[in-house]
């Protein structure tokens, strides 16, 4: 019965470790292909087709694995307002931002996402206030912040850029929001469903924003391949495979541990841009991505 134990608790660490290496790989790369993919493709169709087809996957296994559909109205409407900020609001601007912005800095300004958790928690109603260390982290990541985006303030020809990264921040605020929207409010008792739900809804709000915006008339009618592999790979390993595994770790292992791919993927992400994508990296860039991630991580660690 010992080995028995020893042997399934080697198996639970062998698929920790697997899971977390599949947050870390596809999280971290799929930057860059965003940045290939908007490269081809308009940002708000792209973005929308791919969490409508993303959603319509997960939502066939939710089926599949018979998996309740909401029950109240009042879930029906919450998840619509999560899939809101979460897909339409942090996917839509981070694909129309990283159109200006390199792959390796979207997903640093990506990852102060929990300053504006810790931020938006203490300004809530009956919300808690941080612990010391979080204003220590708060302060170090708006340093390194204004670090990555100071280069292009007041320079006329860099102002697409500057308003690029502003949409990537406005995109880790509004995923905060909708973190926070989550945990005080009634959500669908199916995980798997709710998401489904959201990416479903947040997909078609970007549909219809690219649709009002004229974007069909820029959708280009050539084939080519690397765009169309970026956007499965988008599409399936990340929304999907990369999903499911986060979802899997949250049930199986410390959330605090599950948390450290908001450290890794800027590492991988930057890597990956200036090795495949030739993207630039200069002193203000390593330093200011070094205070967001140390941030991060004291903010982590004081929320767990």
């Amino acid at each position: 019965m010992a080995q028995v134990g020893l042997e399934d608790k080697q198996s639970l660490n062998v698929r920790i470790a697997l899971g977390l290496a599949v947050l870390y790989l596809v999280w971290g790369s799929v930057y860059i292909a965003v940045k290939e993919a908007v490269g081809f493709w308009p940002p708000f169709l792209l973005v929308g087709i791919r969490f409508c087809i993303a959603g319509f996957t997960l939502l066939i296994w939710a089926r599949f694995r018979q998996k309740p559909w909401p029950e109240t109205w009042k879930q029906w409407r919450n998840v619509c307002f999560v899939g809101f900020l979460m897909v339409t609001g942090t996917n839509g601007a981070i694909t129309w931002g990283i159109q200006y912005v390199d792959s390796g800095l979207a997903s640093v300004l990506v990852a102060t996402m929990p300053l504006w958790l810790i931020l938006l928690e203490s300004l809530r109603p009956g919300g808690d206030r941080p612990h010391y260390l979080a204003f220590v982290g708060i302060a170090l990541g708006l340093v390194g912040v204004g670090m990555l985006v100071q280069p292009n303030i007041g320079v006329p020809e860099n102002v697409q850029t500057l308003m690029g990264q502003i949409a990537i921040l406005g995109a880790a605020v509004a995923w905060a929001a909708g973190s926070i929207f989550m945990r005080q409010f009634v959500m669908p008792p199916s995980v798997v469903m709710g998401t489904a739900l959201q990416m479903m809804f947040g997909g078609f709000v970007l549909v219809l924003i690219g649709l009002s915006l004229g974007e069909v008339q820029r959708w280009p009618m050539q084939f080519e391949w690397m765009p169309v592999l970026a956007f499965l790979y988008m599409t399936f390993v990340s929304s999907v495979v990369a999903y499911s595994a986060y979802q899997w770790l949250i049930r199986n292992t410390r959330p605090a541990l599950v948390a450290t791919y908001a450290y890794v993927n800027p590492v991988v992400a930057i890597s990956l841009g200036v090795w495949i994508g030739q993207e630039t990296l200069n002193l203000n860039i390593l330093l200011g991505s070094t205070l967001v991630l140390i941030a991060a991580f004291l903010i982590q660690r004081v929320r767990h």
